[in-house]
């Protein structure tokens, strides 16, 4: 993922929607679990969770997550695309 990611500029994926998610709410933030309890990655609002990333998906988000690249995110129904700043 983090090589599409650099390689394109935007690499996208499906989650898993809440019964929260509306296209309406920016701007959103990818949630990595604290604690020591497994938690699932969530996309945020500020206050909703709008969405899970799924499991087979955590190693990747988090990788992009922890390189410390700048990335926008959009959510667009299920599909959730990292984008790089400088790409539209």
């Amino acid at each position: 993922m983090i090589g599409a990611l650099l390689d394109t500029g935007r690499v996208s994926l499906n989650v898993d929607l809440t019964s929260a998610a509306s296209s309406a709410r920016t701007p959103l933030q990818l949630q990595s679990p604290s604690g020591l309890h497994t938690a699932p990655l969530t996309i945020d609002d500020g206050s909703h969770t709008l969405a899970r990333i799924p499991a087979d998906a955590h190693l990747d988000v988090l990788t992009v997550i922890d390189s410390g690249i700048d990335f926008d995110t959009t959510l667009t129904g299920s599909l959730l695309t990292l984008r790089l700043p400088d790409v539209r």
